[in-house]
């Protein structure tokens, strides 16, 4: 697959990643839309309409642009607060990174952990509590930003992976798309 963006030679995250998440190619910055700003659905929203379960497990902030393009819609990967509200409703059924930052505290006095709660999932904020998480759907949000380092975080993305497949696979004899990502590669 190709991921380079419509308009710059060199593309980022935001654009690469709604090809790789929608297999459309679209503008810089932009979080699964079109260069005109129209929403375009990705492989996770198509799996879900299908009868599969779905799943995002990521090291870095889940607003970040590769994890966003595969839940939410934004022309501009740089507003945080709203990338992470797009999770509210999103319909993914296992949600797993950091970002807490933009999910409590937030500008707006929103707590998205507590409307997703209403929206029936079990939301997580430490590995005991995601550990204990028995049922979809699950959201957790571990780290204010990113997770740690991968050598002071230890065995935690594996177990958010393991636990995904786990709770993905239970029960379901219809599959599931899970996009795992070990971030912040770069830093």
């Amino acid at each position: 697959q190709r991921t380079y963006c419509n308009n710059y030679l060199i593309t980022d995250s935001a654009a690469a990643g709604t090809a790789l998440a929608t297999g459309t190619k679209t503008d810089k910055g932009h979080i699964a839309t079109t260069r005109e700003g129209e929403p375009l659905y990705s492989i996770l929203k198509i799996a879900h309409q299908a009868g599969k379960r779905t799943g995002v497990a990521v090291t870095c902030r889940l607003n970040d642009a590769t994890p966003a393009t595969f839940c939410c819609h934004n022309t501009d990967r740089d507003q945080s607060e709203a990338i992470a509200a797009d999770y509210v409703g999103c319909g993914v059924d296992y949600i797993a990174g950091g970002g807490m930052k933009y999910w409590r505290g937030r500008t707006d006095n929103r707590d998205l952990l507590a409307e997703m709660s209403a929206e029936g999932y079990t939301a997580c904020t430490d590995m005991a509590s995601l550990a204990a998480a028995d049922k979809l759907p699950v959201v957790a949000v571990l780290a204010d930003l990113e997770l740690p380092d991968a050598l002071e975080r230890g065995n935690m993305f594996r177990d958010m992976a393991a636990k995904a497949l786990e709770l993905l696979s239970k029960d379901n004899d219809k599959g599931f798309v899970l996009m795992l990502e070990g971030s912040c590669i770069d830093d």
